[in-house]
């Protein structure tokens, strides 16, 4: 089914007088689904195995939101070696999927009198006592109407597709309760069947999908019954949410961003991994002076950011600051960019924050009530977004050497003054994070210990990238914004750019010019740009923002492309660190006046 808007009141389509092949509206549909086929035809996958950082981004309304991570590994391959098999057979790819792509596998007993299911190679996870973890799987019967989702000495869970019933199989000493147990009907004869665990005791735990007759789990087959089975989720939580597909690797799942003062949909966030070096990033800050934790609600609704309090009384260099140590794990004029969300009781005088490198001597100024920056070391840049609420991000870039270890102080004054000042209303903290690069990236949380988030890998391949794509000619169209220059919008693989975050005078473009520098082009790293590369024959032609379309040789049509990166190269390469709004494709050669139209 096709989701795609009509071009009376779809602009791109309007203009360009004609529909795309490939239309991923990631802003507006807030999914993976292209609006053409109707299915999700782009992959995206974010490494959230045991230490990684689940990935964080901010909600419609407005507040910062952690992903939810699918825990299991080839959540849609049964037939994959870390899926044991006991009396059943997989056979892949047997039907169409829920999403309409044909990857659903049938599940086949045997005839062997017994247990009848697949189970994963390992544990998932060790539970935590109280500590919810939901099991869901898409299934469709073919010969067996009841299945059971187990949690490998937990208890089984039997659904009965034919009459809409659940029976629960607690086995003895299993240390746990099931709750929540739920079959969703869906289109074509699928179903989605979910239950939640609460253990209460320390348990390792492993996902199953039994094959269950007259409400038992072991039976002797008939050989040749079963059911399809496909995506099979774990995750944290009391309910299933919007399914994750994983591959090797447990993965979180993609991000549709928000503006979070104005709630906008951003689109897709695509980033580059990133760790935050601060092992304690929320409110504890050690129990220094003058700090009260869990005084206020911070920018992701919990009630966690801390209040720093001016003295009673003068104490220089003392007890109204509140500093943490930051290794500089930067090179030479790259260095460290750190970031603290800070925001003051409104209406107080008590409005600057300042941000010092200790021993350095250098310190800029935030000012909570305007949004201005005092930046007193032209090589320690700083910067103010608001995310709402009163809530600012404060960043500062450590762009003076490399190898050293600072301290991060803050202060907080009526002016702009790191000296010592008393009494004054607190100004409130949350959210330090200190990490390697010339710009922030995403919140990634920290609790004792520092965290890696993994970067984002967004790709289309095989039959659904060949499904649109046409390797003689085409035009391809993007809307985006990203903090890093000359990062891929999209990528046709080994490195070979189809749209960069800006068109530059490069090998890689076989002689299509462009002018040298954002600047030039009256473009803000970081602002939301158009962008299209068309290409026909031995020619190819590109333009942004509504410039006139610059023409060369063409290198897109002398290899067979088979897959397309989006935001990066596929390997945490030339990462966009920004979001890409919507992506489009034409199997053919639009005008250079449509090109020039649909960018501006």
């Amino acid at each position: 089914m096709s989701l795609r808007w009509s071009s009376a009141t779809d602009q791109l389509y309007a203009v360009s007088n004609s529909s795309p092949s490939l239309d991923l509206d990631f802003a507006s549909n807030k999914s993976l689904l292209d609006n053409i086929s109707g299915s999700p035809l782009a992959n995206h996958q974010r490494d959230a195995s045991s230490g990684k950082s689940a990935g964080t981004y901010v909600g419609s309304d407005g507040l910062i939101k952690t992903t939810h991570v699918n825990l299991l590994t080839y959540s849609e391959k049964f037939d994959n070696a870390s899926w044991v098999k006991t009396n059943v057979s997989v056979t892949a790819n047997s039907v169409a999927a829920p999403d309409g792509t044909f990857t659903a596998d049938f599940l086949a007993e045997n005839t062997a009198a017994g247990l009848h299911q697949l189970e994963t190679s390992s544990n998932l996870y060790t539970a935590v006592v109280n500590e919810p973890y939901t099991y869901s799987i898409y299934v469709k019967p073919n010969g067996r109407n009841e299945i059971g989702l187990g949690y490998r000495d937990a208890g089984l869970t039997i659904f009965n597709l034919s009459t809409n019933s659940i029976t629960i199989v607690q086995h003895i000493g299993a240390g746990g309760s099931i709750t929540n147990n739920s079959i969703e009907a869906l289109s074509n004869g699928w179903y989605r069947i979910s239950s939640t665990i609460v253990d209460q005791a320390t348990y390792g735990r492993r996902a199953e999908v039994f094959l269950c007759n007259s409400g038992s789990s072991s039976y002797t087959g008939n050989g040749s019954s079963g059911a399809y089975v496909w995506g099979y989720q774990v995750e944290e939580g009391t309910a299933a949410t919007a399914y994750i597909p994983t591959t090797n690797l447990p993965s979180g799942a993609p991000r549709f961003d928000h503006d979070p003062v104005t709630g906008e949909s951003l689109g897709l966030l695509i980033e580059e991994a990133r760790t935050n070096f601060n092992p304690n990033s929320a409110a504890t800050y050690n129990g220094w002076a003058n700090v009260t934790a869990n005084s206020v609600l911070a920018p992701d609704g919990t009630f966690t950011a801390a209040a720093l309090q001016p003295p009673a009384s003068s104490n220089p260099g003392g007890a109204h600051e509140l500093y943490a140590v930051f290794p500089n794990v930067g090179a030479v004029n790259v260095g460290n960019t750190v970031t603290v969300y800070a925001r003051r009781n409104p209406g107080s005088a008590m409005k600057y924050l300042t941000l010092r490198l200790f021993t350095s001597g250098w310190y800029n100024y935030y000012n909570l009530e305007t949004g201005q920056v005092v930046v007193n070391n032209p090589d320690m840049p700083g910067s103010m977004t608001s995310v709402g609420n009163g809530w600012w991000r404060c960043q500062l870039t450590n762009n003076t050497s490399a190898g050293a270890t600072y301290s991060l102080r803050t202060f907080v004054s009526t002016v702009p003054s790191i000296a010592p000042q008393t009494n004054g209303d607190p100004v409130y903290l949350w959210g330090v994070q200190n990490e390697a690069g010339s710009f922030p990236t995403s919140y990634i949380p920290t609790a004792g210990t520092t965290e890696t988030r993994a970067a984002d890998i967004a790709s289309i391949t095989g039959a659904n990238f060949s499904s649109w794509y046409n390797q003689s000619e085409g035009t391809a169209f993007a809307e985006y914004d990203g903090l890093k220059d000359y990062a891929r919008v999209l990528d046709l693989g080994n490195g070979n750019p189809f749209i960069t975050s800006r068109p530059a005078i490069n090998a890689a473009y076989d002689g299509v010019t462009e002018t040298a520098s954002d600047a030039d082009l009256g473009l803000t790293l970081g602002d939301t740009r158009k962008s299209v590369t068309a290409y026909s024959g031995t020619t190819t032609t590109v333009t942004i923002s509504g410039l006139v379309p610059r023409t060369g040789n063409s290198d897109f049509t002398s290899t067979t492309n088979t897959v397309i990166y989006l935001g990066g190269q596929g390997n945490n390469v030339n990462v966009l660190n920004g979001h890409i709004t919507r992506l489009a494709y034409y199997p053919y050669r639009l005008s250079d006046t449509i090109l020039q139209e649909i960018t501006s």
